[in-house]
């Protein structure tokens, strides 16, 4: 009796990390570029817009 149960919280335990691990990170890597377009920079600005799958 107390192997199955042991058999069954290591395999509940199991279930729940690999449910726990495969939920997505959200994670927001929004930066903002604030510039003065009447400044008198010789070089403009470098951006790169990138659209991943998992955009909202």
């Amino acid at each position: 009796m107390k192997s199955q149960n042991v058999k069954k919280l290591s395999i509940g335990t199991s279930f729940l990390l690999t449910i726990l691990a495969g939920v997505p990170a959200v994670a927001d890597d929004t930066e903002l570029l604030v510039v003065d377009p009447s400044s008198t920079s010789a070089t403009p600005p470098n951006i790169m817009f990138m659209k991943t799958p998992y955009c909202v």
